[in-house]
């Protein structure tokens, strides 16, 4: 059944050569050498930003780079995240007045651990946030999935380097302290 089903879909992609034929266009290789890592769009400022990630030899960098995709420049904002993780993703929401905030949620720390970390960066000021002190990220793990939707972020399931995890969390950035 699977295979006959292969088959009837094949057929019916194949005559439409327009959507056989997407090219995609390769951009300048990142100036950084960071694995395990995410990336986002900043409206705010046009240029898409990395918070950090693991390194070649095992370490986790926090330095928060951008990449500008008029002109395909690379650079180091000279911003570190205050806690360096990799294993993270990023949702992009904006707080009660108004600036955008990159957000990560828990990760690996540079020893390998799951962390409950909840921090941003700000691409505006080029400034860092931090949200755990008052409102840490409920599960000490890397969640599988975050989106943005109505300025909330949703983070999914995920994993502690053990067991893979199947919470779904909501972060409301414009709430109070310890209500987020």
């Amino acid at each position: 059944t699977f295979l006959f089903l292969l088959l009837i879909c094949a057929a019916a992609i194949a005559p439409n050569s327009a959507n056989a034929q997407t090219v995609w266009t390769a951009a300048p290789d990142a100036s950084f050498q960071f694995w395990r890592f995410d990336a986002e769009y900043s409206p705010t400022t046009s240029k898409v930003f990395f918070l950090g990630g693991r390194l070649t030899d095992g370490s986790t960098d926090g330095s928060v780079w951008s990449y500008d995709p008029v002109t395909g420049a690379y650079a180091d904002t000279g911003v570190d995240m205050p806690v360096p993780v990799s294993n993270y993703n990023i949702a992009r929401v904006t707080d009660g007045s108004g600036n955008e905030l990159l957000m990560i949620f828990g990760g690996r720390d540079n020893n390998g651990i799951s962390t409950n970390n909840v921090q941003g960066y700000d691409p505006v000021a080029n400034a860092t946030v931090t949200f755990t002190a008052t409102d840490p990220y409920p599960e000490l793990t890397s969640p599988g999935g975050v989106i943005a939707v109505a300025n909330k972020a949703y983070a999914f399931g995920g994993f502690d380097g053990v067991v893979t995890t199947a919470g779904c969390h909501i972060f409301d950035v414009t709430a109070a302290d310890g209500a987020r």
